[in-house]
């Protein structure tokens, strides 16, 4: 999962339903088996694969809300992103309560720039009082608001995503940053703890973000450590580059801080050479010979 901050947007894939029912037709039999075929090359990241066995399915069952959800997804990763919408506006028209349709739709808006769009579905998402991934819409909405640069808003409904579900990292990661645009740096150093956990533990955000809020607390010694960390862990994440770049600038620091502390020194050392001379002051009313 991208952060955040990423920040990229999460899509939903519905899953295979283990409820049986005992009594099914040979056709809802063969749709149901192809509904789990595509599902599982779709979570395999095996789009033109799920493709082919959504299409077979929706054949058998064009009115299944969840075959087109997931054949929308697929169209998606396959960048056919008006297919994706279409079938995405009709999953919703058949089933109006079908949220992740929707929150799937909203998220394909916000990746268009369509923050507008996209609020008023998360919206509708936020008012179905049954569904039961509202930290998700709650966190997607904080992210239009971070956009529009309304921030307190963005905490608002990170704080609301938060109560929903206390381990999700991306709403502690953002909310981080938050709390570190606003110099806040102790309460952002809990929040990128927080977002470095659960399954936000292979991102290199938080532990990055952890490491330029010490360096912002003077802690750098400690910024180091972290900072080099990131770069053991991420070698090969934008973040590692950026490390490499926080870690020249404490040095930098470091060094004109010596600097300043041996010019202070030298200054201290020259003011008691001087007095220790006791030569009498210069009389400015007199002339000088």
């Amino acid at each position: 999962m991208k952060l955040f901050i990423i920040i990229s947007m999460l899509f939903f894939v519905i899953n295979c339903s283990s409820n049986k029912t005992v009594h099914k037709s040979p056709s809802d039999k063969k749709a149901e088996l192809y509904y789990e075929h595509g599902t599982a090359k779709l979570i395999n990241k095996k789009y033109t694969q799920a493709l082919h066995f959504f299409l077979k399915a929706l054949e058998l069952k064009p009115k299944n809300t969840k075959i087109r959800n997931n054949l929308a997804m697929s169209y998606w990763f396959k960048n056919k992103v008006e297919l994706a919408i279409s079938h995405l506006k009709e999953a919703i028209e058949i089933d109006e309560n079908n949220s992740d349709a929707r929150n799937n739709l909203a998220s394909i808006y916000y990746q268009q720039r369509k923050f507008d769009l996209a609020l008023i579905e998360y919206k509708k998402v936020a008012a179905n009082l049954t569904y039961n991934r509202q930290y998700r819409t709650y966190y997607n909405m904080a992210l239009i608001f971070n956009k529009k640069g309304e921030d307190e808003l963005v905490a608002k409904y990170l704080e609301k995503s938060i109560k929903e579900r206390t381990d999700y990292c991306p709403a502690h990661y953002l909310r981080g940053k938050l709390l570190y645009k606003n110099r806040r740096f102790n309460l952002a150093l809990e929040e990128f703890h927080q977002s470095s956990l659960g399954t936000c533990i292979k991102d290199a955000g938080p532990v990055f973000w952890k490491a330029k809020t010490l360096a912002s607390q003077k802690r750098y010694f400690r910024a180091k450590q972290m900072f080099k960390d990131a770069i053991k862990k991420f070698p090969k994440s934008g973040y590692a580059k950026r490390a490499y770049q926080e870690i020249s600038k404490i040095t930098q620091s470091e060094l004109l801080s010596e600097k300043v502390r041996e010019e202070n020194y030298r200054y201290k050392n020259n003011r008691k050479s001087l007095q220790s001379k006791q030569e009498q002051p210069l009389d400015l009313e007199t002339p000088e010979f």
